[in-house]
């Protein structure tokens, strides 16, 4: 399992918080997470939005501690990424598109999904799709 270590990312009341990561990745924090909810007697749902320049989308998911996630994001964009914070904050994934682990603890994940800074800067759209499966 990789962790990679980022700079903390804390979100405010306020409506957008810009961090700007080790690595060089600006996410500006969305002001309200979206929950992902899963129709009842499935294992997954799918999200669909379109990121443009420094916006993000931010989501969240309650799960429980040994289960087994799958986060798949696919786009257009070769530039199109998310990070996964875990319920105590822990950056547990950054500057991924596929993920396929255990999850470490249980309670609320965010999934920040965002362009790196080189699509960002210029303004780029980019349409994807972010699709969660837990067993």
């Amino acid at each position: 399992m990789r962790y990679p270590i980022v700079a903390p990312i804390v979100a405010g009341a306020a409506a957008s918080v810009l961090a700007l990561t080790g690595s060089g990745i600006a996410i500006a924090q969305s002001a309200k997470p979206v929950p992902i909810r899963f129709a009842r007697g499935t294992t997954g749902a799918s999200v669909k939005g379109t990121i443009r320049g420094y916006a993000d989308a931010t989501y969240t998911l309650g799960v429980r501690a040994g289960q087994i996630a799958t986060f798949t994001l696919t786009s257009t964009s070769p530039s199109l990424y998310f990070n996964i914070l875990t319920p105590s904050g822990v950056s547990m994934v950054a500057d991924d598109n596929d993920w396929h682990n255990p999850l470490p603890e249980s309670g609320t994940y965010r999934i920040i999904v965002y362009l790196h800074r080189n699509a960002a800067r210029p303004g780029v759209n980019a349409p994807y799709t972010l699709s969660v499966s837990v067993k």
